[in-house]
């Protein structure tokens, strides 16, 4: 989140002829790490017992999460789907609940996806399909587009929505469902105070 929040603090210091440059590079870096987590991802083998011997190819994500994006590929993989399954019906769809084949024996019942997939891009690829992925993705380029705005405009603010704007998106991609109402609630509230406590260091810089 720190990170992204800097390079849109960058951004906002930028030409456009650099600006587009930057922009740019960041899809080439993000796609080529999708692209290389995605080939990481098992297949076909998490349903074998002896999965557990396979996994830890990708550096901090636990072994059971893999298995749950590794599931969402199948899935994505098998019907391409261009509308989705429907907004949160990701754990319903066939074969979600498993349970997964773990050759130890203290854990049983484990589902291929327990809840949600753990992934805010592969929850909105089943959930709405491609073409809500690339509604999501022009929404949010438009937002960070009005957030370089905001920074320049009033640069302490800005600063704090676009701080909680990339946590959110960040903590998303890695562990909340982006459909869960206490998410987006909470969400909603931090952007809030951050909208005001910016708009009261503007008021209290006067």
């Amino acid at each position: 989140g720190g990170a992204a929040t800097g390079v849109i603090y960058l951004a906002s210091k930028l030409s456009w002829k650099r600006r587009l440059l930057l922009f740019c590079l960041l899809v080439i870096i993000a796609v080529a790490n999708i692209f290389w987590i995605y080939k990481k991802l098992p297949g076909t083998e998490i349903f074998d017992k002896n999965i557990t011997h396979q996994l830890n190819n990708i550096p901090l994500v636990t072994p059971h999460r893999e298995i749950i994006w590794g599931f969402a590929k199948l899935k994505i993989q098998d019907s391409l789907p261009l509308f989705g399954h429907g907004v949160d019906m990701s754990p319903r769809i066939e074969g979600a609940k498993g349970p997964i084949l773990w050759t130890n024996e203290n854990i049983k019942n484990v589902e291929f996806i327990p809840s949600h997939p753990h992934n805010s891009l592969l929850e909105i690829i089943l959930d709405t399909g491609f073409l809500g992925m690339a509604a999501i993705i022009l929404f949010l380029l438009y937002w960070v587009y009005w957030l370089i705005g905001r920074i320049h405009e009033k640069r302490m603010q800005g600063l704090l929505l676009t701080w909680v704007v990339c946590y959110f998106l960040a903590t998303g991609f890695s562990s909340f469902s982006i459909w869960s109402f206490w998410w987006q609630i909470a969400f909603v509230s931090v952007y809030g105070l951050a909208w005001h406590i910016g708009n009261y260091k503007i008021q209290e810089s006067r």
